[in-house]
């Protein structure tokens, strides 16, 4: 992510704007297929059902008041993932899952 100056934001920042963002993102209806197609096509070596209960675990923690940054830190070790790859994989719940 850049900023309008075209320096790399931190990835810091990035996290807490997600996090800030995630209690205002609308409800929508479980996809379990989108969230898979989402997942599955950008991290290869994942299988569906390892993402799907990762997936299921995110939508979990968050509706429990676990705020969105700590869901990226805990699917970034549960997953053996980056940080940035754990992000998305937490993005793509939120949107498609919870």
């Amino acid at each position: 992510m850049r900023s309008s100056r075209g320096f790399a934001l931190p990835l810091a920042t990035t996290v807490v704007v997600f996090a800030a963002t995630v209690p205002f993102a609308a409800s929508a209806a479980a996809d379990e297929g989108d969230y898979l197609r989402v997942v599955l096509s950008r991290f290869v070596f994942l299988n569906a059902e390892q993402s799907l209960a990762q997936g299921n675990k995110i939508c979990d923690v968050t509706r429990g008041g676990v705020p969105a940054s700590d869901a990226v830190i805990m699917t970034s070790k549960d997953l053996q993932v980056s940080v940035p790859a754990a992000y998305d994989i937490v993005n793509a719940a939120v949107v498609h899952l919870c």
